[in-house]
């Protein structure tokens, strides 16, 4: 074995920082050091200066914490470096923070060019977004600030930030590991299969998570930096990303997501019509995502870079009315200093549980870092002058433990009852994906079965989705669309998936209100490995062909009621299993179908049974008996058995459309 030069090995580690330590080489602290429990303070120790900016170091103390949480919050940057969680309980103590998520950075920088400043990966890693601060340190962004940051540095996606941060996360103590709430911030979002990716994670991480992001859609210099086409956007790849949110959901996970509203770039604003703001519309109003919690960060998508756009509070109070999957996150002290604290409040008081308090803090190295934003806020003047005391409360603290820490123990129930389910498939070579409508319905059944009250609390919460949609399709009957007439219009249109615009016009007077509807994928878990397609086949009355090994059947609904009526009118998930593309042949079939079995069921030929299938009316089986009087009337008991049995059997016959075409792609 060669003998290693031990100088040359201390030399080398004066140099190396590992990815959990400050830049200084300060000693780590130890679990024994920091105390992990929460206990509020009167008046916290570490208070902010509100008048202070980012870039004051040792701002005076002026302003005392209430306890919060922080609901956005980046313990490392954009080179991996940042405080350990340990450092970041400690801080947490001193500013009355009581829990905070830790979303590490999911991207890397890497310079194209043998540049002194370039080369060194701690240069450009700020607020100023991989530009060099003495270049670009202004307000303004231009083409050219542009051109010349992609001429130097580039960016790639670093998916492996959340196994690292979840090994850290494993070492802490009970009660440190309660203050921190772990974000999955590493995935490719044009990835067709970064919902698997995202399911892995979940299945081989012991630590639980509490919610999916910070992902990006669109942000300012960083979208266009990134190496190739496939990252997804508003325009492009968008389908994987709403396929990526579903999954999120299934899981009952939040995701916080940041889109910038409008273009940072002067020339290309057009005052009045926010560039992605149509787009961002476009991903809400999907049918993929109605399911899962969206916090769309910074009050709205408001950058660095820019101005607030017209009409912005309107239109996020109209947003909020609109999507009722849609929260708002009051991250960033840039943001923070450019807000009208009066029109935040009246959004704010209208709609007080649709709020979340965060700071952006990008590797703090201290409190005054981490508690600038709440600073901003707390002015004289502030937000917070500007609530009242409950209303504050939830944004502060209610809303945070309602999303994220109910996040959090959603992903457990979800990792300990499904997960076996999903990692079978996962291993599966021959599982192409995985159908989120079969995997809904195994869930109900695990769930009812395995752990009822968690089951009756999902019953629960998705009767009340199904009443705020209700709630907000009459709100947009009542008022105009909110789409601008921008340039981007169309482009953005196309985030609307096939089987969202079919759905739509199935809840409109004219469809057929369906209970239930089957289908199987090209090479799905459920339709095999064979690229096999298949048409829906839809099931009016309850009753279907399991095409998958996670059918659950209709008696695992997720009413418990015996009220039939009520399960019809009020199931949260009869628009959400409605959620196949039909081709236009058979809503037509499924229509005349329904048309007809009316007209019949008008004129006395049909009934409807307990269990609610169609059957034929037996005017004459049901009046025959074994009564003497029918002998003397001329039917023999052998005739009249054989015609009992004739009728019977006529009669018990399921009515059904007739069945989908199949084929092979």
């Amino acid at each position: 074995m060669p003998k290693i030069n031990t100088s040359a090995e201390q030399q080398r580690t004066k140099f190396v920082v590992f990815h959990s330590q400050q830049a200084t080489l300060e000693k780590p602290l130890t679990p024994d050091q920091v105390q992990g429990k929460f206990e509020e303070l009167k008046i916290s120790p570490a208070a902010v200066d509100s008048s202070a900016t980012s870039s004051s170091v040792n701002p005076p103390p002026k302003v005392a914490f209430q306890v919060h949480c922080d609901g956005h919050l980046h313990p490392t940057g954009y080179d991996q470096k940042g405080p350990s969680l340990l450092r970041m309980i400690q801080m947490a103590n001193d500013i009355n923070l009581k829990h905070f998520v830790a979303m590490k950075i999911p991207t890397n920088i890497m310079s194209l060019q043998w540049d002194k400043h370039y080369a060194n990966p701690e240069s450009g890693c700020g607020e100023t977004y991989y530009l060099n601060e003495s270049k670009y340190g202004n307000e303004k962004l231009t083409k050219e600030i542009i051109l010349e940051a992609k001429k130097n540095v580039e960016l790639f996606i670093n998916t492996e930030v959340d196994w690292v941060q979840a090994r850290e996360y494993m070492a802490l103590t009970e009660d440190q590991k309660d203050r921190v709430d772990l974000a999955i911030t590493g995935l490719h979002l044009g990835d067709p299969r970064a919902h698997f990716s995202f399911l892995q994670k979940i299945a081989l991480n012991e630590a639980p998570f509490s919610l999916v992001g910070e992902v990006t859609l669109e942000k300012e210099i960083v979208m266009h930096l990134l190496p190739n086409e496939s990252q997804a956007d508003l325009k492009k790849h968008i389908k994987p990303f709403c396929k990526l949110i579903e999954f999120v959901g299934l899981a009952g996970l939040p995701m916080t997501i940041h889109c910038d509203v409008d273009t940072a770039i002067a020339e290309d604003v057009k005052k009045g019509h926010p560039k992605n703001l149509n787009g961002m519309i476009a991903l809400l109003n999907d049918i993929q995502t109605e399911a899962t919690t969206i916090i769309w960060a910074h009050f709205g998508g408001i950058g660095r870079f820019g101005e607030i756009p017209e009409g912005h509070y309107r239109k996020i109070d109209s947003l909020l009315h609109r999507f009722p999957q849609l929260m708002i996150d009051l991250s960033w002290s840039r943001v923070a200093a450019k807000l009208d604290p009066e029109e935040v409040a009246k959004v704010v008081m209208a709609h007080p549980d649709r709020f979340i308090m965060g700071s952006d803090a990008l590797a703090p190295p201290g409190t005054d870092v981490l508690g600038h934003t709440y600073a901003v806020y707390n002015k004289p003047d502030g937000l917070f002058s500007k609530l009242d005391p409950e209303t504050l409360d939830k944004i502060l603290v209610k809303n945070y433990d309602k999303v994220i820490r109910q996040g959090r123990e959603n992903g457990k129930k979800f990792k300990q009852h499904i997960m076996p389910i999903v990692e079978k498939m996962l291993a599966d070579p021959a599982v192409d994906d995985i159908n989120p409508v079969e995997l809904r319905k195994a869930m109900l059944g695990e769930y009812k079965v395995k752990d009822t009250p968690y089951f009756m609390a999902l019953s629960e919460e998705a009767l009340q989705r199904a009443t705020a949609r209700r709630t907000a399709r009459q709100y947009i009957e009542e008022n105009s669309p909110l789409q601008s007439a921008s340039s981007d219009s169309d482009e953005a249109s196309t985030t609307v998936s096939t089987r969202t615009k079919l759905h739509r016009s199935l809840l409109t007077g004219s469809a057929p209100q369906l209970t239930e509807v089957h289908s199987s994928g090209r090479s799905s878990a459920m339709g095999g490995g064979k690229a096999v397609f298949s048409q829906p086949r839809i099931s009016e009355t309850g009753g279907s062909t399991p095409t998958s090994p996670l059918h659950i059947p209709r008696s695992c609904s997720p009413i418990l009621t015996a009220d039939r009526a009520r399960l019809a009118e009020q199931s949260p998930f009869m628009e959400t299993d409605a959620r196949i593309q039909m081709s236009p042949m058979q809503v037509r079939r499924s229509l005349e179908s329904d048309q007809a079995a009316a007209k019949e069921q008008a004129a006395g030929h049909t009934t409807v049974s307990e269990s609610g299938r169609r059957v034929h009316a037996r005017p004459i089986a049901s009046q025959i008996s074994s009564d003497s009087n029918l002998t003397a009337g001329g039917v023999s008991p052998s005739d009249r058995s054989s015609l009992a049995r004739k009728t019977s059997k006529e009669s018990m016959t399921e009515k059904k459309p007739p069945g989908p075409r199949r084929w092979r792609g």
